[in-house]
């Protein structure tokens, strides 16, 4: 006689194989600079306890903050993959950011590769001489299905230099620890020789890197006030983030023009800023939002959205919601 399983017994027994799956597997990851004067950072990652016939390894193409697709697998070269003893482990492109590897009886895998980092810029990874910039999504591959998994970064430095990153610290300077592969790709990280400042605000400890010496941003209040507005704050649209494609999102006037409102809010209630220099920004934002023609026929909403198809430089019809976001945050 046979008797038929439940779907939802199916389904159950299927989480749970994959969860034994998923909670043997480690994550690790080398960030290597030997000669900064090339711009090259060298990168490799282990992956163990598999037990899978295949794994996929994506890179990101944006990173969340910033709405511009950027493909960071462009500045990859000379990528491998090995397993067992070093012997090359055959994989292919699926994507243009994705690698499957064939890990028929294999436990682990070896990723290396060389990103080139000669790119400014807050979503983007910059070595030279003197220092180098990177948030994880430039460098850490995702072992799709093991998103949840916690993972360790390790650096290795030219003599001299120190890094500076928001991961889990340890009782080793350049080893760091991420609860998740969405903590690890989200953490920046400052490498080289810089000035540290560290403060304690309601006894949460606070860490101020310059680097250079003396070069503090203009922006950052606005980057400080992120950490509620867009990090615990986020649009709907853009949780759970999918890093291999845009997430669009009708609320960035909100997540970035508010921000830039309780920025500005801030410096004047510390007392940082006089009344007169508030308003007069305060003024700017609005004068910007009359002048501006495109405000007739492009809602806050609606720029919001058509960020992505262009965000340096804009596209022709642009209509600035950072400007239009802080104006609507002094209303509100």
């Amino acid at each position: 006689m046979r008797h038929r399983i439940p779907l939802a017994a199916l389904l159950l027994l299927a989480a749970s194989a994959a969860g034994a799956q998923s909670r043997g597997f480690r994550a690790e990851y080398t960030v290597t600079v030997t000669d900064p004067a090339t711009h090259l950072i060298h990168v490799a990652a282990e992956f163990s306890g598999l037990a899978q016939p295949t794994l996929d390894l994506a890179l990101p193409t944006w990173t969340p903050g910033t709405y511009s697709v950027e493909n960071y697998a462009r500045n990859v070269l000379r990528f491998t993959i090995t397993g067992a003893a070093g012997h090359p482990a055959p994989f292919t492109r699926v994507r243009k950011q994705t690698w499957r590897v064939d890990t028929r009886g294999l436990d682990r895998v070896r990723v290396t590769f060389d990103y080139l980092a000669d790119r400014p810029g807050l979503d983007q990874a910059e070595l030279d001489s003197t220092s180098g910039f990177i948030t994880g999504t430039q460098l850490f591959l995702e072992p799709v299905g093991h998103r949840a998994r916690p993972s360790t970064v390790r650096f290795e430095l030219p003599v001299g230099w120190k890094v500076m990153s928001p991961l889990a610290q340890t009782s080793d300077s350049l080893l760091f620890r991420a609860a998740n592969y969405d903590v690890l790709v989200d953490a920046p990280a400052q490498l080289g020789r810089f000035d540290v400042a560290r403060f304690e605000v309601l006894g949460k400890p606070h860490y101020l890197v310059v680097q250079p010496s003396g070069a503090l941003p203009e922006d950052s209040a606005r980057k400080y006030f992120h950490l509620w507005n867009v990090k615990r704050i986020r649009p709907a649209e853009m949780w759970p983030y999918d890093y291999s494609r845009e997430r669009e999102s009708p609320l960035l006037w909100f997540s970035e023009g508010v921000s830039n409102y309780y920025a500005n809010l801030s410096l004047f209630r510390s007392g940082i800023e006089a009344p007169v220099p508030f308003l007069n920004v305060l003024g700017d934002g609005v004068g910007y939002v009359e002048e501006v023609e495109a405000r007739r026929y492009i809602s806050p909403a609606d720029a919001s959205v058509s960020s992505w198809l262009g965000y340096d430089p804009p596209p022709v019809f642009f209509f600035n919601y950072y400007a239009a976001g802080q104006t609507l945050g002094v209303l509100l």
